[in-house]
């Protein structure tokens, strides 16, 4: 007695089908937060639900893995696949935010640094001339002024580590490359994801 092969077409076939499809289109949605993620994460496990159907609905007595079966692990991986990229591509993201934090607090260092530099200068030129003549504010005048060039060597020093930073890694650069991984993660993607139905559609035919 053979089964007929529209229940497994209209109950699991068509189904896994149209999860795929929402896949696909989770790929307009934003990446910056976790709706992405969490859309992924639902499909995947709706697909999971549909397994253990396939698994009630299917004769236990079978000596090799139906077509159906490797229908629905590749489609399994793949969502997987495409789950596992989402969140390099936040992790790339969180990247970017985290260097742009740094360089913002290396830029206020800087600017500190700058400004009690200034505060040293000036309060050294607006001291009266009667005083200066003391050779106690001498010396101090002289430790300042050692200070104050050790100040300008230290803003120089981090002027140029912060510059280099920024050459390397400019703000936004982990956001570009992660619309390049994106962008071509989806090429590679759609791809795959129609050779093998059309490898599962020709195994079919041939059955």
């Amino acid at each position: 007695m053979r089964r007929r092969s529209t229940l497994y077409i209209v109950n699991f076939i068509v189904p896994v089908l149209f999860f795929l499809c929402l896949d696909l289109a989770s790929f307009l949605i934003s990446d910056n937060g976790g709706e992405k993620l969490s859309f992924k994460v639902t499909v995947l496990l709706a697909v999971t639900v549909m397994q253990l159907i396939l698994n009630e609905i299917l004769p236990s007595s079978s000596n090799r893995i139906p077509l159906i079966a490797v229908y629905c692990i590749g489609m399994f991986a793949l969502m997987m696949l495409s789950l596992l990229e989402t969140i390099f591509i936040m992790y790339l993201l969180e990247l970017d935010r985290t260097s742009s934090s740094s360089q913002r607090t290396h830029t206020k260092y800087i600017s500190n640094v700058t400004a009690v530099t200034s505060h040293n200068c000036i309060n050294k030129s607006n001291k009266p001339l009667l005083y200066q003549n003391s050779s106690k504010l001498v010396e101090e005048s002289h430790a300042l002024e050692k200070v104050s060039d050790e100040l300008k060597e230290m803003e120089k020093t981090l002027t140029l580590l912060l510059n280099s930073r920024k050459d390397e890694f400019k703000p936004g650069y982990w956001t570009r490359v992660a619309k390049r991984v994106n962008r071509a993660f989806f090429i590679f993607y759609v791809t795959v994801v129609s050779v093998f139905l059309a490898y599962i559609f020709l195994k079919w035919n041939n059955a």
